[in-house]
């Protein structure tokens, strides 16, 4: 009897531990005699071990139903026992519960069998009763949940009775989670997960409800706008069935034996459409993303249903164009990948950029509504009218955005591409207008010309035709007949013709035969703002023609090689009467044309008063020359006097002097180009200290020849601050031309060209730089060879 106890003892260790009687076993098996009591023991003790002796034996040689009547026996004596029922009494009890739990469990699991799982029920119950730790392992609950899935699998196949079915579902599914939360080996973990994913489908007859892009969100019209918008409830808490069927789908989704399963990606796309009902917008989007294998082309199509519903029902703008833009992807990923929504996935994206571009437009950011104009475009070569739409919608914002060579190309598509469409004339005239905006002139004229062929009466074509006019002849395509038949036509033609000529002819460095020729033909037609500029540029071209210095810019000097070179030279007697004449014409209708009404003709034709005005300066800048020059040529007496010497010196001082303030107030009041006029301003003054210096070089040296060194001195001394001064003015036009960044009368060359005749070096290019003591370094950097430093005073 002994023997048979034991026994008993090692089949309930081995089926507590999940395996077949066969397997080998280390379990330490409690022999009955270990059982022991003490004297005081109560007779319900005593009781309870005398019955669980014969629930040992019972677990090897009785049937079920019978060795059920022996367990249940010993459960109602250590009930009996109560808190007096002693270890040994309470261990024999759990022991023999849980083996023959397990054991049913697994026969029923096996077989469907009812006795099996009735027998097994009663004792999970009696377990879960008296001993609760014991029920509430993973192995346990494993073990009833494929019983109670095997029992609905009998049910269903017996009677097709769906009550009793469902109860077993529930109940599998229910000790499948237990067993999940609990922990199992992966391979029990991996079958849990599935049951109890398998159990809700059963109860439930298959997936949950489905998410629906047209019956959950609106589906927008071609351009992206909602007219008919869905009418939902607000999705509210999770039902009972959707909390089940979520539990589920997290189970099984977080089994890493299921990971690699083929119908992973599915339950991953189940759940992120019950997420969706429920308006869990980030939470779906990360189990879509995350899809892979054969179920990743429907999880891009369901992702872009998601982006449209955030796009339809985000309430900030910033919200909605980040859904658009990830719509649009997602859609391009669809359609490359050809699947059977691609078509209705395809109108979605479309509609999405369509929404884009506009809002873009709408919030005022034209480089991004361009962009998206663009990308439409290219999905739209079928639909004509919606390409044209497209096409004139990019080149408007990219013209809106600067970005011109864009404008172009796509104005350029409009027009000729889709020239039968009825936005092709305007953007014709837009893309004159660009291409005259740029000074593509004959772009402008030939786009001009097309507006009129193309449409005679639009509301643009008479203005189209004067502008044609108008670039034609400031490009002197136009034969001279016809610019005559234009002088001799209406008067706001004559100005026409005067204007177009002013702006061809009147330019910096015009020759002085084209100034007169302008004057005496379209003077008065011009309008005497015109006349007074066109008298400026005259003076100024006959002043550069009168002095015999080739290349000379401001004052007749000439330069030599030594370091004193600068000579004021005397100017050509006619061409210079001529350049007094115009200056005095220039001087007297100045001031009434510096103010008053702006021009009627638009640019760049108008004439504006900053343009008269910047002529007034250029008058009063070469009366200064002529003054500096006048000052300038004055000599000492022929006998050299000290006296009378003296005297020439202090009063050629103050005339040098007297004309950095004259050129200072030449250019006073100059708006904008500050920079520019302060480095004409510097180079003028160094020209003049330039001459100067060379005449007191000259001059001190007769003097001291002739007896008065004292005076000789003076000179010398008023030499070293003129050639000081040189430096610095030279210096000063380098940082005011640096400053301003632009040079087109070449000033920086003029004044390193001067810094070279101080210094004697000629042949190499130099440069200039302050360094931290104000000194002037003067060097050839691009050669690489030794800098020069010369002290000047720094900048003021």
């Amino acid at each position: 009897m002994t023997r048979k106890r034991g026994f008993g003892w090692a089949v309930a260790a081995l089926l507590l531990a999940g395996c077949s009687p066969r397997a080998p076993t280390t379990a330490t098996v409690r022999a009955p005699q270990d059982m022991s009591v003490a004297p005081s023991a109560g007779p319900s003790l005593a009781a309870c071990e005398e019955q669980a002796s014969t629930v040992q034996d019972g677990l090897v040689r009785l049937a079920d139903r019978y060795l059920w009547e022996e367990i249940d026996k010993l459960v109602r004596a250590y009930a009996a026992a109560g808190a007096g029922a002693g270890e040994p009494c309470a261990e024999a009890t759990r022991e023999a519960l849980t083996t023959v739990t397990l054991r049913w469990a697994e026969q029923g699991a096996e077989s469907g069998g009812a006795q099996s799982h009735t027998l097994a029920r009663q004792a999970y119950a009696a377990l879960r009763q008296h001993f609760p730790a014991a029920a509430d392992t993973p192995q346990m609950h494993h073990a009833m949940g494929r019983l109670e899935w095997a029992r609905a699998e009998k049910l269903t196949l017996e009677i097709g009775e769906r009550t009793l079915t469902d109860d077993a579902l529930r109940e599998a599914h229910a000790h499948h989670r237990a067993a999940l939360a609990g922990g199992l080996p992966a391979d029990q973990a991996a079958r849990s997960a599935r049951a109890q994913l398998d159990a809700v489908r059963r109860v439930y007859d298959g997936p949950p409800r489905r998410w629906v892009m047209s019956e959950q969100t609106c589906l927008p019209d071609p351009r992206g706008r909602c007219t008919d918008p869905v009418p939902r409830v607000a999705p509210g808490e999770l039902t009972t069935a959707d909390r089940e069927w979520l539990a589920a789908y997290d189970a099984f989704l977080a089994e890493p034996g299921l990971q690699g399963a083929t119908d992973h990606g599915q339950v991953a796309v189940e759940r992120a459409e019950l997420l969706m009902l429920y308006r869990r917008w980030d939470e779906a989007e990360a189990g879509l993303r995350a899809v892979t294998g054969p179920a990743r082309e429907q999880a891009r199509v369901l992702l872009v249903g998601l982006l449209l519903a955030r796009w339809m029902e985000s309430a900030s703008a910033g919200e909605r164009s980040t859904a658009r833009v990830a719509l649009v992807t997602a859609a391009t990923e669809v359609e490359a990948a050809g699947a059977p929504q691609a078509a209705q996935v395809a109108a979605l994206r479309r509609a999405a950029l369509w929404a884009q571009a506009e809002e873009s437009e709408a919030a005022g950011d034209d480089a991004g509504c361009g962009a998206a104009f663009e990308a439409l475009y290219a999905d739209l070569g079928a639909d004509v009218d919606a390409a044209a739409e497209a096409a004139d919608g990019a080149g408007r914002c990219y013209e809106r955005a600067g970005m011109t060579q864009k404008a172009i190309d796509w104005l350029e598509r409009m027009a000729d591409v889709h020239r039968e469409d009825a936005r092709a004339p305007d953007a014709v005239l837009q893309l004159a207008r660009l291409h005259e905006r740029i000074l593509n002139d004959e772009q402008a004229r030939d786009r001009y010309l097309d507006l009129v062929a193309r449409a005679p009466r639009h509301r643009a074509a008479a203005t189209a035709r004067r502008r044609s006019l108008i670039l034609s002849l400031r490009a002197g395509t136009l034969p001279e007949g016809q610019l005559d038949a234009l002088i001799r036509g209406r008067p706001e033609e004559r100005t026409l013709a005067a204007a177009i000529q002013f702006r061809a002819v009147i330019r910096p460095g015009v020759a002085p035969e084209a100034a007169e020729k302008y004057i005496e033909r379209f003077g008065k037609e011009g309008g005497p703002r015109r006349l007074a500029i066109a008298y400026t540029r005259a003076a100024e071209a006959y002043l550069r023609a009168s002095c015999p210095v080739h290349g000379a810019e401001g004052l007749c000097v000439e330069f030599g090689r030594d370091r004193t070179p600068a000579r004021v030279v005397p100017r050509l007697a006619k061409p210079l009467a001529k350049a007094r004449e115009h200056l005095d014409r220039a001087e007297k209708l100045l001031p009434e044309v510096s103010a008053g009404e702006p021009d009627k003709l638009e640019a760049p034709l108008a004439v504006d008063v900053d343009e008269a005005r910047a002529a007034s300066r250029q008058v009063a800048l070469l009366l200064g020359d002529l003054k500096a020059e006048s000052a300038l040529t004055s000599q000492p007496p022929k006998s050299l006097d000290p006296t009378r010497s003296r005297a020439w010196l202090d009063v050629r001082k103050d005339e040098v002097e007297r004309m950095s303030a004259v050129y200072e107030g030449a250019t006073a009041g100059a708006a904008g180009g500050r920079d520019q006029a302060a480095a004409l301003i510097e180079t003028r003054k160094a020209q003049v200290y330039e001459s100067d210096l060379a005449l007191l070089d000259e001059v001190a040296a007769a003097v001291e020849q002739a007896g008065d060194i004292g005076l000789a001195q003076q000179m010398r001394d008023l030499a070293a601050q003129r050639r000081e001064a040189v430096f610095t003015a030279y210096a000063r036009c380098l940082d005011h031309v640096a400053a301003w960044g632009h040079d087109p009368s070449g000033q920086s060359a003029l004044c390193r060209a001067g810094l070279g005749r101080l210094v004697g070096r000629y042949e190499e290019p130099l440069e200039y730089a302050p360094d931290i003591d104000g000194r002037v370094l003067v060097g050839a950097g691009a050669t690489g060879r030794s800098q020069t430093a010369v002290p000047v005073l720094p900048s003021r």
